[in-house]
This record gives C-alpha cells, structure tokens and sequence, in this order.
C-alpha cells in the first residue's frame, strides 16, 4: 500500500521510524528539508520503499524551469523502489513539472548524488552513502546520467612542492592568504557566505540559501574545525576566495585516530580565477595538515565538468565516483 505524507499529517511517521528502511530519519529532517510530500510502500505496516518529492522552490536548470526533485530514497528491493518512483514521478508531473532530478533532496546545499563507484574504503565525513544497486534501480526504470562527480585520495606529500612560490606569487599581487578566525567565526563565515553565493551562482542546479541556514551548516561541525585547515584570501582587505578542509572524523571509527583531511569546497571569485588563487589556497592547506600531522588528503564531491578539477593532481587516485540522474515527464 502507497502511503503520502505531507506536513500536515508527518506525525504519521513515527510509526515507521524504529525500522531499518527508516535509519537516520526523522520528521525534523522532513520539515527542515522543505519537502512537499513523502512517500512511503508499506506491506502489514512494515515500511519496504521511500522517498520525498518537491516540486516547490527547485533548482532552475539547464533542461527546464518546472523542475521536480526526488530525494529522501531508500528501498528494500527494486519492485518496491518502482512502486515509489512511479507515484513521485506521477505526482511532481500533476504538480506541474516536466523534469525530475534525483537523487536530491530538494536542492544542492542538502544530500544529492548517488555513489556509483567505490574503492572499498570507508565513507568519509559528509559523504552521501547508499545501496550501489540504486543507480542501476534508477536507469532502469528511466533515469538517465545527468552529472558526473568524484572524490580522489593522495599523501599530502604530493602537493606541497612550490608551496612557497605560490604564495610569494600572490602576495606580489596584492593578495594574502590568512587562516579561519576562530574567534570571530560568525563573522568569518558571513564571508565564506558572501564569495560562496557569487563563485557557485552559476553552478548546475545553483539555488540560492538564505544565509542563516548556510552558516549553520557549518556551526553543526565547529567542533571538528581547524583554523589552519581553512583558509580565506583577501586583495587588500577585499575577500576573493576560501578553501575549506575537515578533518575525516569517521576514521576514528575505524582507526582510533585520524590521518586524513577532506577538501571540501574551494571558491574563488570570478575575478581572480586566472592568476593560480585556487591551486596556492589547496597547496598551502594541505602544507598546513602536513604539519599538523595529518598523511592523506581526499579531494571530496567534484563536479567533472567544474573548473575545479583541473586543479587535482595526477597523481590523486579515484576512492568514489557519484551519479546524479534525471528524467522527462
């Protein structure tokens, strides 16, 4: 039996919460993600399928502006993740949309991708995990590959060589690179904020966030923040660029310890993209976590077709590929 929700009658949910399809779920997580409805195949009250859908305040893109997202997915087997689709992709198309996304919940700033090739390796902080059977569920049932990402392990070794002439390169333009005030991280992160809404605005699928929920992105892991790991550029006092690094906290699951650093997000304004601003922000931050004593690197989530992806070295190996798909209703 099909079930849908809505945020009138989410309190339903609660039902189904203490199942296993249902792990690291919550109708907070519902609420806060602004979906319009969610969908759930049931059989004797065991949930066995599904999903999310909006259809309000999504993406813009480049095949259509009525777009639908399906996110908030799992399922137990491929006939019960057909059940879920076919209802979400029916229901975006009676609300209008003529184009769905997914996996994504609602926008890029929340979950999205599927991980479609791993290495083997244990999931790092903030990756999106699932069943690598639910890209092939998607495909057949009509998804095709809309966008191609990846993520790529090296020692950091690698890429501290000319660290210092990179820097004395810049600094001869005017531009310094300083760490993350931790002390005024408020106001360090209206920054981050500020380059972030003007170097991804033209990103795929590019939705604005408001600018509360942006900063508390990053209050939710202050805990795990190393100033030295971040960094924010600036021509005189004007900010043009940050590049931000975590420590990969999940390896103390598995480790005891924690030996790797993540690359998260690099930024730098349209203005200054061509004079080596990105490529010396990444080396002197991976010199940085050398020091620290940190011995891997993962560069994390890279769009293939971003500018971005030139700056990773050759010598950097793939530990995960993701997939995000899309289909016409």
């Amino acid at each position: 039996m099909l079930k849908i929700l809505n945020r009138d009658n989410i309190n339903e949910l609660e039902a189904y919460l203490n199942q296993e399809i249902y792990k690291g779920f919550s109708q907070e997580v519902f609420v806060e993600s602004l979906a319009d409805f969610h969908i759930i195949y049931e059989e004797n009250g065991k949930a066995l399928a599904r999903c999310s859908v909006w259809f309000t305040n999504t993406p813009k893109g480049k095949n259509s502006d009525n777009i639908g997202c399906i996110g908030h997915f799992e399922a137990q087997c491929q006939e019960f993740a057909n059940k879920v689709l076919e209802k979400a992709c029916n229901t975006l198309r009676g609300n209008g949309c003529d184009f769905v996304v997914g996996p994504m919940d609602g926008n890029t700033w929340r979950r999205y991708r599927f991980v479609t090739y791993s290495d083997g390796s244990n999931p790092f902080l903030l990756e999106p995990q699932n069943s690598l059977k639910y890209p092939i569920w998607f495909e057949d049932f009509g998804f095709k590959q809309e966008a191609q990402y990846f993520s790529k392990r090296s020692k950091i070794q690698k890429p501290i060589q000319d660290n210092d002439k990179k820097i004395l390169d810049l600094e001869k333009r005017g531009v310094k690179l300083k760490p993350l005030d931790m002390q005024s991280l408020d106001t360090q992160l209206d920054i981050i904020y500020d380059i972030s809404a003007v170097s991804f605005s033209n990103n795929l699928y590019y939705t604005k966030l408001d600018r509360d929920s942006f900063k508390n992105q990053y209050y939710a892991y202050k805990d795990y923040l190393v100033s030295d790991l971040i960094l924010i550029a600036f021509d005189e006092d004007e900010p043009v660029g940050f590049v931000f690094l975590i420590p990969d906290y999940n390896e103390m699951k598995s480790k005891g310890k924690v030996e790797t650093v993540i690359a998260k997000t690099i930024a730098v304004l349209p203005d200054y993209r061509q004079i080596g601003l990105g490529n010396a922000m990444l080396s002197l931050a991976y010199s940085n976590a050398f020091k620290l004593g940190f011995e891997d690197v993962i560069v994390a989530l890279v769009y293939s077709d971003n500018v971005s992806a030139k700056l990773i070295d050759r010598d950097f190996d793939y530990n995960r590929k993701y997939t995000l798909y899309s289909k016409d209703l």
